[in-house]
């Protein structure tokens, strides 16, 4: 029989079961039909429904390369997306890496001006999630081994990338959301993250339970319905006929299983989403709107037991009691550093006299140092609030005199403190420490910032500032007759003054002289203004005499370097001698010991400037013989070493490392010992010659290692740098 009578007769057959009921099937009937295959027949249906070229028209849509390459970045640029909000950082450097392949190909057919608009939403989003928003050290420690590898491969390419788009990127970013298309996008990235986050647990537990509920019913459902469902098949295939004639399906094509394209799944999803995102928008604003119109609108805080919980009222009277609460909770593993911050904030605002102002101040102060990340640096607006409280509390004691800060007073955690009336106190604290901690910190962020970019710039015209903030904290330890403090914060004045000319100096002097208590200085007479040598002789002089024997010790190494500094070579080496410090330098602790470094340094240029070449050459010839000049001036570790140091000698190193604008210039040195060298090494060579009973221990062994180096080389080009230069010099000269 022919295969259509066959299609004929089983559609047939189809159509008689269909209305028959379900009283005709008997049991055998039923295992005769699980046993016949029902796999040819329904291919036959398939088949024979493929072979009608005329009953149905398969719809292709052809994309051109262009298309292709366009969405192919859109994709990858979602992607980005997602991996950045995630934290999934080894996923945002795979799809910045496939972006790179594909955004060349497409600008070849585009221009720069038409690349997808989510793709520079991606460079955006990585600028400011690496550069503008950066991790810190505690945070990236969280992440794993592959996503921290990645976050640190992107933080070192994007911002070289993103170079060649700064045009759309900043476009972008004076208009980022242009038409209403990216304005959805805006709100799908925005709110894909909060759908997890802004719901409580115990609503995601009720919202779970909704569509479970729901399951069990919509199961029944179709328990009870699939009984009528074959007697209402009549009803079923009148309403199928009409729908698959108006989809002008017709024969046996319209029997066949309906297949949805993935794009009509994906558009039906999109405008679903795009629904529910628009209804929680309009949500979101107008939970907004009703939050301004009334701040609690009948809404209780709850805390982690569940209990209501009152925001604290402050006043005067209560300041005692939350002030000891706050300070009492320093430390504790689960304190938020930032909200006491602002609790001491509303305290200082609410303190009714001097007395409780002081005490907040000194609070609010060790506080906001507390901030400080355990293995990097006070940030720079924080840093800045700590020294403008500083200056505070300084203003303060310099207006109430009665009021006095020492390490050995009484904490006065009396609650009739609002009622202080001028009385003559001592309070326990210690301005000296948070001088300390201001320079200390100060001084943690130029090691941590590059050298070479404007940031460190920036950075440094706080200089100023932190030196007029050590001057006034001086003169109130010179008002209470403190010698310890005195000294110290002393030693700290002449830290920022000793490595700088005097006409550095002489401009930032001038701006201490504003301060009202300056002509008033014992330690620095007002005879000395404007002579930067008098100013640093007395500061010296006043450490000799009063401090101890480390104080003492760096008070005249600097008094060394400065003299040094100024061509008074004379005035330097007699003082450095007199002292016997080179005596018992290696008892001394680490940081001691690079300032004789230093010094002796200095010594060796300032005797060499002056034409002094043998007391040159005996100054520095043991720095520079070793080779490790950059450990022992602290100015770096070199790259042969690096990999020598465990991770914790390599961390100490670092954490001695002086800023870049105070060190010394190494190729400097370099080049004043090599020529100090030569002159006094080349003449020797030559006499040995005609004097056979010279001794022959050469009086360099850095310098004759290098001399025979460079006579062995067959081929000598040009010289390039200094020590060519020296090298080709020395050869002429012994010739």
């Amino acid at each position: 029989m022919s295969r259509f009578f066959r299609r004929d007769e089983s559609s047939d057959s189809e159509s008689d079961y269909s209305s028959s009921s379900s009283e005709d099937f008997s049991e055998e009937e039923t295992q005769k039909k699980k046993q016949t295959p029902s796999a040819p027949s329904a291919n036959r249906f398939a088949r024979a429904g493929l072979d009608s070229d005329d009953e149905e028209e398969v719809k292709r849509t052809v994309k051109s390369t262009k298309d292709k390459l366009a969405d192919q970045v859109s994709d990858l640029s979602r992607d980005t997306l997602r991996a950045i909000r995630a934290d999934e950082w080894h996923s945002a450097a795979s799809s910045f890496d496939q972006l790179n392949k594909v955004v060349p190909k497409l600008i070849k057919t585009v221009t720069m001006a038409n690349l997808p608009r989510s793709y520079v939403r991606a460079l955006v989003a990585l600028e400011g999630a690496l550069y503008d928003n950066q991790k810190d050290k505690a945070a990236l420690s969280k992440l794993s081994a592959t996503d921290s590898r990645g976050y640190n491969q992107l933080k070192q390419r994007v911002r070289k990338h993103n170079k060649d788009f700064e045009s759309l990127i900043a476009d972008f970013k004076a208009n980022p959301t242009e038409s209403n298309d990216e304005e959805e996008e805006v709100r799908d990235e925005s709110e894909a993250s909060d759908d997890n986050q802004a719901v409580p647990s115990s609503g995601r537990t009720a919202a779970a339970a909704v569509p479970a509920a729901s399951k069990k019913k919509a199961a029944a459902a179709r328990d009870s319905d699939s009984e009528d469902s074959y007697w209402d098949s009549d009803s079923d295939e009148s309403s199928s006929s009409s729908d698959s004639e108006d989809d002008g399906q017709v024969g046996i094509s319209r029997w066949l299983k309906k297949t949805t394209t993935k794009e009509d799944t994906s558009s039906k999803k999109a405008k679903k989403d795009r629904a529910q995102r628009s209804q929680r928008a309009a949500a979101a604003q107008a939970a907004a709107a009703a939050e301004e119109d009334e701040d609690d609108d009948g809404f209780t805080a709850v805390g982690k037991d569940g209990k209501a919980v009152e925001a604290p009222k402050y006043n005067e009277r209560n300041l005692n009691e939350h002030l000891l609460a706050l300070i009492a909770s320093r430390g504790r593993k689960n304190t938020n550093k930032l909200e006491s911050i602002k609790s001491l904030e509303t305290l200082l605002g609410v303190s009714a006299n001097a007395l409780q102002t002081a005490k907040v101040l000194m609070t609010l102060i060790s506080a906001q140092f507390d901030s400080a990340p355990s293995s990097g640096y006070l940030a720079t607006d924080m840093w800045h609030k700590a020294q403008n409280r500083l200056n505070e509390l300084l203003s303060l004691l310099e207006k109430n005199r009665q009021i006095t800060i020492l390490e050995t007073g009484d904490s006065h955690d009396y609650e009739e403190d609002f009622e202080y009336k001028d009385a003559t106190i001592t309070l326990r604290g210690s301005i000296i420490a948070s001088i300390d901690r201001l320079d200390d910190e100060f001084a943690k962020s130029l090691q941590n910032i590059d050298p070479h970019t404007p940031e460190y710039v920036e950075r440094m015209r706080d200089t100023v500032p932190l030196y007029l903030t050590i001057v006034r904290s001086q003169g109130y330890f010179e008002r209470i007759n403190l010698k310890d403090s005195l000294c110290r914060v002393i030693l700290r004045r002449l830290e920022h003054l000793y490595y700088r000319t005097d006409q550095v100096n002489l401009h930032v002097e001038a701006a201490a002289a504003v301060l009202p208590f300056f002509k008033e200085s014992s330690v620095v007479p007002a005879s000395t203004a404007g002579n930067m040598e008098a100013i640093v002789h007395s500061l010296c002089t006043f450490l000799y005499i009063n401090a101890d024997t480390l104080l003492r010790s760096r008070a005249m190494l600097m008094h060394v370097f400065n003299h040094a500094l100024h061509k008074r070579y004379y005035i330097a080496r007699d003082l450095l001698l007199m002292s016997h410090i080179q005596e018992n330098i290696h008892q001394a602790d680490v940081n001691t010991q690079v300032l004789y470094n230093r010094a002796i340094s200095q010594l060796g240029l300032a005797a060499f400037r002056l034409g002094k070449i043998q007391e040159s050459f005996e100054h520095i010839v043991e720095l520079m013989s070793t080779g490790h000049q950059r450990e022992l001036l602290a100015q770096g570790v070199g790259q042969q070493r690096m990999h020598q140091l465990s991770p914790n000698e390599e961390q100490l190193q670092r954490q001695r490392q002086l800023p870049f604008h105070v060190s010394i210039n190494l190729e400097l040195l370099e080049c004043v010992f090599l020529t100090s060298s030569m002159l006094l090494e080349i003449p020797y060579m030559a006499s040995a010659n005609t004097n056979p009973d010279a001794r022959r221990a050469p009086i360099s062994r850095a310098f004759r290692r290098m001399l025979d180096y460079t006579e062995r080389q067959i081929f000598m080009g040009p010289p390039e740098n200094t020590r060519d230069h020296i090298m080709a010099a020395s050869k002429a000269l012994a010739a």
